[in-house]
C-alpha cells in the first residue's frame, strides 16, 4: 500500500508542509478547525480568516504570522496544492451527536 493510496491525515499533511512555528499540536488544532485541505487552501488567500484563527486556544499570533508569510510564497503554496492532489488527505469528521432522536424509536410516547 503506497502513501497516495492509503493517505495522511489533514494534520500530518499541514504538519509536512513545514510552516514555521506549525508544530504537530498546531497543526492538530487547525486540522479541527479548518476540516478539509480545501478549506485551508481557501483560508490562505484571506488574511481575516487567518486572523480569526487566534481567537482558537492553542493558537497565536505567531503561528497566525507564520501562516500569513507561507500564504505570501506562491511557489510554497502551489507545491503544497500540488502534493494535496497527488496524495489522498483524510478530512476531518465530525464526531456524531451523542444524543439520538428518539422520536422515530418505537417506544416513542409511551411511559
Amino acid at each position: 500500500v503506497t502513501l497516495k493510496e492509503s493517505g495522511v491525515s489533514l494534520s500530518r499533511f499541514l504538519y509536512s508542509l513545514g510552516i514555521r512555528h506549525a508544530g504537530k499540536h498546531s497543526c492538530e488544532l487547525l486540522a479541527t478547525q479548518y476540516k478539509t485541505v480545501d478549506s485551508f487552501f481557501l483560508s490562505l488567500q484571506n488574511a481575516t480568516l487567518l486572523d480569526s484563527l487566534i481567537e482558537i486556544k492553542g493558537v497565536g499570533p505567531v503561528l497566525v504570522d507564520s501562516l500569513k508569510d507561507f500564504s505570501q510564497q506562491p511557489d510554497l503554496v502551489k507545491a503544497a496544492q500540488e502534493l494535496a492532489q497527488i496524495i489522498h488527505i483524510h478530512p476531518i469528521i465530525a464526531p456524531s451527536s451523542s444524543i439520538e432522536d428518539i422520536s422515530t424509536k418505537p417506544w416513542n410516547g409511551w411511559t
